[in-house]
């Protein structure tokens, strides 16, 4: 975010300095009041720039294994364009490298969320998803494992995550791995 920030302020600078310059090659014709005002807008442009393609950036970045589950824009009242073309706000990843699936019980696929929002650090959420039933609960750290490697006290919620991404989660994980 630091960077952001002074990237903004030298984008700005620069536009500035540019323009300053070129008021005196042209023999100060140039209004002043376009100084400040093209440093300016340049730096609302940046910013506009970087909000609407931040997620693109981020997606281009990751290995192949991580997948993209859902991608969610939210408009703000502070962005009022927001309401007419909304930003990606945060996407949600799952990584296919670091599922778990039981020879216990082969319907169950234990994977990690992670769920990028802009400008907030990365929040990773353990998943338990079983295929057969449609259903998921998160598996926080105090999680008890029975004798047989399944947990005993979990919640489970309905999710129904579409044909592409179940496929993704419940066949693409390949043989079962040695445990949870």
């Amino acid at each position: 975010m630091i960077y952001h920030l002074v990237i903004t302020i030298l984008l700005g600078v620069a536009v500035a300095g540019f323009l300053m310059l070129a008021r005196k090659v042209v023999g100060d014709r140039l209004p002043t009041y376009l100084i400040p005002a093209a440093a300016g807008a340049a730096m609302i442009a940046y910013n506009v720039w970087h909000e609407y393609t931040w997620h693109e950036r981020t997606i281009a970045r990751l290995p192949a294994s991580i997948h993209v589950l859902g991608k969610f824009a939210q408009p703000a009242p502070f962005r009022p364009w927001s309401y007419v073309v909304p930003s990606v706000s945060r996407i949600l990843f799952i990584d296919t490298s670091r599922m778990l699936r039981n020879p216990n019980a082969a319907h169950l696929v234990l994977f990690e969320f992670l769920e990028v929002e802009r400008l907030q650090p990365t929040k990773l959420r353990r998943v338990l998803y079983d295929c057969t039933d449609k259903r998921v609960a998160d598996v926080p750290e105090n999680t008890e494992f029975k004798r047989d490697g399944l947990p005993s006290n979990l919640t489970w919620a309905p999710l129904d995550l579409g044909s592409e991404k179940l496929g993704l989660i419940c066949k693409s994980t390949g043989a079962p791995k040695p445990a949870l």
